[in-house]
């Protein structure tokens, strides 16, 4: 701050710009050889869900058992994570092949890696 600025009558600092919520996509290992993949703003609550089975019919069936990766998107718009997540799921179908990868949008990863 200049010197002498608080001394000037209703100055106030200037504001942090707000931060504002982002969308992470995870990966989550699960039973039975599968990974999840989802998008969610807070990764530990929506685990949490998933280790309940509320969260994905997916992990209902195969259940979760540990996060095994996280990434920022620095989006708030769901759209696009999901664009994040189909990269990450298909990134995953190519890595572990044998592997029963679950998330993303259904018709944009359903055919391309069988």
């Amino acid at each position: 701050m200049h010197p002498g600025l608080e001394m000037i009558k209703n100055y106030s600092k200037p504001l942090k710009p707000c931060q504002k919520k982002q969308y992470y996509v995870y990966v989550l290992e699960c039973e039975n050889r599968a990974y999840y993949v989802g998008i969610a703003f807070n990764v530990e609550d929506r685990f949490k869900k998933h280790l309940k089975g509320i969260a994905a019919k997916f992990t209902e069936k195969y259940k979760p058992i540990r996060i095994i990766e996280t990434m920022e998107t620095k989006t708030s718009e769901m759209g696009l994570a999901n664009v994040f997540e189909n990269y990450k799921v298909c990134e995953y179908k190519k890595l572990y092949p044998n592997y029963i990868i679950g998330g993303g949008s259904r018709i944009m990863t359903r055919d391309k890696y069988k």
